[in-house]
């Protein structure tokens, strides 16, 4: 995560403009990824619950076919570690946590600033 792109990223979002989601696409909801803030406004409101963190490390909800590991994605997590530096995501405001593969995952979602920004994004 270099300063420079974090700045840019930043830069961007408070514009309103739009983020080209990372290819390849996940095959995880792929017919609703066209941005990265359709992607978030998908998975952290519509599907609340499918995205999460394990310790510090980014998980896809346990419904999302193995394929769509975000493990093996470092340009969409820097992207989301960007999204929970500036506040975009944050963790779940219910507190939802469940146990997935013997672990802790915390639910993210967006935080109430970005709530009703990003339903524009919704197709």
């Amino acid at each position: 995560m270099t300063q420079e792109t974090y700045q840019h990223f930043r830069y961007e979002i408070a514009l309103g403009a739009v983020i080209p989601m990372p290819r390849p696409k996940l095959e995880y909801f792929p017919m609703k990824q066209y941005s990265f803030q359709q992607f978030l406004h998908t998975i952290c409101k519509t599907q609340l619950g499918s995205l999460g963190k394990k310790g510090d490390r980014w998980e896809l909800g346990p419904d999302a076919p193995p394929e769509a590991a975000l493990n093996s994605r470092p340009d969409i997590t820097v992207l989301l570690d960007y999204s929970e530096k500036i506040g975009i995501l944050i963790p779940s405001l219910n507190g939802q946590t469940f146990i997935k593969e013997d672990d802790i995952y915390t639910v993210y979602q967006l935080s109430p600033s970005y709530w009703e920004r990003f339903d524009k994004f919704d197709e």
